[in-house]
């Protein structure tokens, strides 16, 4: 992602730039049908990497821990959507 300015740094030199998780949601498929799935194991973990003055990347991880009994299918798939709000302090 590119911003119009430079990115502010705080006074140990730090981007004044951060990352938040807005909204996300979780589905489960096997054979690609939909699948009903306990809730428990998901994990959405955002994190924004400086990489210039006026730049910045997201990483993005998310995880989905199937039902103990589908642990060993390989038709068990996920879908994870997250929408990011990244946060800059521009100069």
């Amino acid at each position: 992602m590119s911003f119009p300015g430079k990115i502010r740094e705080d006074a140990d030199g730090n981007p004044v730039i951060d990352v938040a998780v807005r909204s996300h949601s979780f589905a489960a498929y096997i054979n690609g049908q939909p699948e009903d799935w306990e809730l428990g194991g998901q994990t959405v973990h955002l994190e924004v990497t400086h990489t210039g003055h006026t730049s910045g990347q997201v990483t993005l991880r998310m995880n989905m821990r199937p039902r103990l009994s589908e642990l060993p299918n390989p038709a068990y798939q996920f879908k994870g959507t997250v929408e990011a709000l990244v946060i800059a302090d521009l100069v």
